[in-house]
């Protein structure tokens, strides 16, 4: 490896780190304010109570016209990720670089809206959400209002960024980190039969076995798209279709 190809690549390392501490910095500023002007502000530790099995969780506030929304987002990721998954993929058709373009932007339309739509509930009801987080049983017990008011946070920064930004490959690996952490979460919760609701777009109580695991199946099948943005995609302000990756 020459040397100019070796600074190059730690120049790119170095610019991917920089770009993904942003995030993770604009996340926790997010977090305080969000916080620190809510009208009923949650305590930063702490840990709502654990129920043996949640039957009867408070509810909160949902965007009317999100039944109808997120379904199509979904089916949108999910066809992605069906087509990425498929030999489809290897077909000339899909080789050609403006068709390549045109899923990418398509992608991240749409996990943008999944992620702003996903952040809004929970910003507005936090302890509801942190009730919810509390269920799964998987953090410290002090940690769990700090995780809960954290996480829509860094959703809204990642939608906002996967939508308005050129970084395209790290805010990708970042959903991609948090994808992980949603399928361990609800995997884990599946095996111990929590009986706990995904609480992706709607914070409410307990649902059924066999919505968690179209959850836990629909998450799945999203890691594939998040998984190319991260691997393939050019990185481009989502209105550019030029081909040439910006630095």
């Amino acid at each position: 490896m020459s040397s100019i190809t070796y600074l190059r690549i730690s120049k790119l390392l170095l610019m991917k780190k920089r770009v993904i501490l942003l995030l993770f910095i604009l996340s926790f500023i997010g977090t305080f304010l969000s916080n620190s002007l809510s009208s009923d502000p949650l305590t930063w530790l702490g840990s709502p109570q654990v129920y043996p099995k949640p039957t009867d969780l408070t509810p909160s506030s949902s965007i009317p016209f999100l039944p109808v929304l997120m379904p199509l987002l979904a089916f949108e990721l999910i066809l992605l990720g069906l087509v990425y998954l498929s030999p489809l993929k290897n077909h000339k058709l899909f080789k050609n670089i403006a068709l390549k373009i045109s899923f990418q932007k398509a992608s991240q339309v749409g996990l943008g809206l999944m992620f702003l739509f996903s952040s809004y509930p929970k910003i507005l009801s936090p302890y509801n959400f942190a009730e919810l987080v509390a269920q799964y049983q998987m953090l410290p017990s002090w940690s769990v209002n700090l995780f809960s008011l954290w996480l829509p946070a860094f959703e809204l920064v990642l939608a906002l960024f996967i939508l308005f930004s050129p970084w395209v490959k790290e805010v990708s690996a970042c959903i991609l980190f948090l994808m992980f952490l949603f399928i361990i979460a609800l995997g884990q919760a599946l095996y111990r039969d929590l009986g706990v609701t995904c609480g992706c777009f709607d914070v409410v109580g307990a649902q059924d076995k066999k919505g968690a695991w179209t959850s836990f199946i629909r998450d799945l099948i999203l890691l594939w798209p998040i998984i190319w943005l991260s691997l393939k995609a050019q990185n481009l302000w989502i209105w550019s279709f030029k081909t040439k990756p910006t630095p």
